[in-house]
């Protein structure tokens, strides 16, 4: 399958609403097509749902409540917040436990679990790098300056710096206490980051407010992590899969009842003396990881689909895809660092792609 065929076929649910294909094959008798956007979690957040002609509920609450339940999430893993538990959580790194709520612990003891599963690949302390590199920053570049120089600034962190950072890091140094539901770093200095691997919790979240309005062919999506729930009409939902090196999309595949999360090396970069430097970065070496352009995890959870898309990224095809095939119900596709497309053997002959642009 040639690429024009390939995105024909893909039905681009990511994409904005400006810039999807018409859709074909719909009356005013039969589904229709409703699209809804919102700007939450620093992204657009986008709901494309298939529902009845002349339905009532298509414009109203229920997109409302979704979007609503997407902030309400983001607001409980807000550590920029310093109501939010989890800034509580880091200011009293070294001293006392915070008592959070029950949904939060929730979220704490699941990451900790899938930490301790990756061993370490993924790692919510990882967040005590945040301060040794400046992808967003204005100052950071996204294009190599001629040479190689920047203008007497330093976006590569020190090793040095990052070593210092590293004894900060590590799944052990949050203890959770279930019967007084507290959560606690150990060491002063030490964080922990939800907001990533929480983003795709919650699409999950506002898919369940879709679900109890009796809306149940629609996915919602934020950038790469999508929620997909029942089919689109008589078919299942196509989703694309971005190309690290390009616009549009490489590969696509049926999904149903399914979240898809996709971690990639092309969100947040620089590059400095040709090197890309890139946002995804190891937990156990403080560097960007070197290993993949871009993964994508297939699974029924959430936090599990968005954890290992960014713990195999991390590991690399070789570690990471057998991690994979060894759960149950988790699928992934790994554009690697030489940028072969590797995947796991039961979505072999569903994947539809072609070779993915090359570049650095």
């Amino acid at each position: 399958m040639d690429a024009r065929s390939l995105l024909a076929t893909c039905l681009l649910v990511a994409l904005p609403a400006a810039a999807a294909p018409a859709l074909s094959g719909e009356s005013d008798a039969g589904p229709r097509m409703v699209r809804k956007t919102r700007a939450v979690f620093g992204t657009m957040i986008e709901i494309m749902a298939s529902v009845p002609a002349g339905d009532g509920p298509a414009a109203g609450a229920p997109f409302d409540g979704a979007f609503d339940e997407v902030a309400r999430v983001e607001r409980l893993v807000d550590e920029d917040d310093p109501r939010s538990a989890v800034a509580r959580i880091n200011a009293a790194a070294g001293g006392a436990p915070v008592v959070v709520e029950p949904e939060l612990f929730a979220l704490l003891s699941e990451a900790v679990r899938l930490g301790k599963l990756t061993k370490g690949a993924f790692d919510i302390t990882g967040a005590a790098y945040d301060a040794a590199w400046r992808f967003g920053d204005d100052e950071a570049p996204t294009v190599d300056p001629a040479g190689g120089g920047h203008d007497g600034r330093a976006p590569v962190t020190s090793r040095k710096d990052i070593d210092k950072m590293r004894a900060l890091v590590g799944v052990d140094d949050l203890a959770l206490d279930a019967a007084a539901r507290t959560a606690q770093l150990k060491q002063a200095g030490s964080r922990i980051g939800l907001r990533t691997v929480a983003r795709a919790y919650a699409l999950e979240r506002g898919a369940a407010v879709l679900e109890a309005a009796g809306i149940s062919d629609f996915v919602i999506s934020a950038g790469g992590d999508l929620v997909v729930r029942g089919s689109k009409g008589d078919r299942p939902w196509m989703v694309g899969l971005q190309d690290p090196r390009a616009a549009g999309h490489f590969a696509a595949l049926p999904v149903e009842d399914r979240v898809v999360t996709t971690t990639g090396d092309y969100e947040a970069f620089f590059f400095d003396g040709g090197v890309r430097y890139h946002n995804v970065i190891d937990p156990r070496t403080g560097q960007p990881a070197t290993k993949c352009r871009s993964v994508s995890v297939i699974a029924k959870d959430a936090l599990v689909a968005e954890a290992l898309s960014r713990a195999v990224f991390v590991l690399g095809a070789r570690d990471g895809v057998p991690l994979v095939e060894r759960l149950k119900d988790v699928d992934v596709v790994v554009v690697t660092a030489d940028n072969r497309v590797v995947t796991s053997r039961a979505i072999k002959d569903v994947l539809q792609h072609r070779p993915p642009t090359d570049g650095p």
